[in-house]
């Protein structure tokens, strides 16, 4: 009898927490249906991503997006290009990590870069410069073949954002004082993954490619000789 008693009460208990957890949890319409889609201008060594972020359902207002990116050591972004395109106000963008633009990608460390902008109602455009690093030369050369990493989305706005959870990333500044709270969302995309090819040296021709480079310095440094001693004589003849 006595342990009828406890499960009479405990039935209940556990259908009211149940209940509140049902209440209480997100619906799929409190869902934000997002999508990220990305464009890549540009070829060689230096290029262009524009990417377009669309949250159609979106209900509230004052909200500003943030795209996180963690490039790896064949990419980089220049900071003192996104310092002067922050001071334009064409991009507003910070990294953290390796900031030496010249080092190899062998010895570079990776860079975490965040591009934010406020939302213009449900959807923005966000746009930055990448760069790729030069590789050491290796036997056989060839071409290295990088995917472009996905971002990370979150969303910053004056209310809160229930439905999902506040994010644990470290944004940079100036982005990190858009919003007081950021939340990461998921989201899709019909982009394709992009992948970018990078040129490696033949270490194997070494030798040839200096020989060569030897050669074309020396004769060019005797032509440009030839043609001051020319001009040397010129100037002399018509002085005399």
């Amino acid at each position: 009898m006595k342990m009828l008693s406890i499960e009479m009460k405990i039935v209940p208990f556990v259908i009211n927490i149940f209940t509140l957890l049902i209440f209480f949890s997100p619906t799929n319409s409190d869902l934000l249906d997002s999508t990220v889609d990305f464009h890549i201008d540009g070829d060689g060594f230096h290029r262009k991503i524009f990417y377009f972020v669309d949250i159609p359902n979106l209900r509230e207002s004052d909200c500003h997006v943030a795209l996180v990116v963690e490039l790896p050591q064949s990419l980089y972004v220049n900071v003192d290009e996104l310092a002067d395109l922050r001071r334009t106000g064409e991009v507003t963008a910070c990294s953290e990590g390796e900031t030496d633009v010249e080092i190899f990608a062998e010895e570079a460390k990776p860079q975490s870069v965040t591009i934010c902008s406020a939302l213009n109602e449900t959807n923005s455009i966000l746009s930055l410069p990448v760069h790729q690093r030069y590789h050491r030369a290796r036997k056989g050369g060839d071409f290295l073949s990088v995917i472009f990493p996905t971002p990370k989305l979150l969303l910053g706005c004056k209310n809160r954002v229930k439905e999902y959870p506040v994010s644990k990333m470290d944004l940079c500044a100036p982005c990190v004082d858009l919003s007081i709270k950021w939340r990461e969302i998921p989201y899709e995309t019909r982009t394709k993954p992009y992948e970018w090819k990078i040129p490696v040296g033949d270490s194997s021709q070494r030798h040839f490619v200096t020989c060569i480079t030897l050669f074309v310095t020396s004769v060019g440094t005797i032509w440009v000789l030839k043609t001051l001693w020319r001009s040397s004589s010129n100037r002399r003849r018509k002085i005399d």
